[in-house]
């Protein structure tokens, strides 16, 4: 009982000796301590509350603007166009029946004369040497055209008449083939499909013309023989084949030099006309890309 008791006389006998401006202090010191955390709680949430909420920075909305068409553009990246010159020959197998053309007109105004009452058909077609087919230079213009690496064309043509080099023929032809590059710079190219005439300003009076083997009875003929579509319409359908090898020059390839042999095979309608625009031949050329 000592024990228990002695704490508490003890610390009564603290309390009567302390002055009691200590006592004060004390009693404040210790709702000091526990006045300071929430003091120090108050002022952050306080201070917390005083910032402006944070912000995402501004979504900026620029006008849009549509580029416009760029025509050419879009042909440089898809299309391909090259065009250039053409320089050979031909062979127009025409298979005329010169008994149905306006010749035999001018056959009659001979025979008419009293001195050659007797002169037969076949004494004229030998006399005048005349023959079924005709060979003639050609050269020109022509034009390619293909898309990407589709293995199909579109060419057009400027060039001499298979019957005169003296006339122009105008033709477009579509169909499957492209050049197969092999090598650094080489190519071989394989193209058929239909072809249009839409006119051959040689065909007719000049075919029958030039289909005169006798050159003294030529030239006296083609002075005064010009009838207007001696053989029917210019125009005709064909089906044409090209096969061809050439090489790329240049370190940026823009140009080609090759050479090409053709056939042409008339479909046109032999109601319409009384000849055929079948030819052969072979041409050089040299053609330059534009995109």
């Amino acid at each position: 009982m000592v024990t228990a008791r002695f704490p508490n006389r003890l610390r009564k006998a603290l309390i009567s000796t302390t002055p009691p401006f200590i006592c004060s202090f004390m009693a404040f010191f210790k709702r000091l301590i526990f006045i300071i955390p929430v003091f120090i709680s108050i002022s952050v949430a306080a201070q917390n509350s005083g910032k402006p909420p944070a912000k995402n920075p501004p979504i900026l909305h620029y006008p849009q603007y549509v580029q416009p068409l760029n025509i050419l553009k879009a042909l440089k990246e898809s299309w391909n166009l090259s065009i250039g010159m053409d320089m050979g020959a031909s062979q127009l197998y025409h298979q005329i029946d010169f008994e149905r053309t306006p010749l035999l007109d001018f056959y009659n105004s001979i025979k008419a004369a009293p001195s050659h009452s007797d002169y037969t058909w076949d004494e004229f077609l030998q006399d005048y040497e005349l023959k079924k087919t005709i060979k003639q230079p050609r050269f020109g213009f022509s034009a390619l055209l293909t898309y990407g690496n589709v293995p199909a064309f579109i060419r057009g043509d400027f060039m001499s008449s298979t019957s005169s080099y003296q006339k122009m023929s105008f033709s477009a032809m579509a169909g499957i083939g492209k050049d197969i590059v092999f090598g650094d710079d080489y190519f071989v190219s394989f193209k058929g499909g239909y072809k249009i005439v839409f006119r051959d300003g040689g065909f007719g009076s000049e075919t029958i013309v030039n289909s005169i083997g006798n050159k003294e009875a030529q030239k006296y003929i083609e002075r005064f023989f010009d009838p207007k579509q001696a053989l029917g319409p210019q125009r005709g359908d064909m089906m044409s084949m090209r096969i061809g090898c050439g090489k790329y020059l240049g370190a940026d390839r823009k140009t080609c030099l090759g050479m090409e042999v053709y056939g042409d095979l008339d479909l046109t309608n032999e109601t319409l006309r009384i000849a055929r625009m079948n030819a052969i031949g072979a041409s050089v050329y040299m053609h330059f890309v534009l995109f």
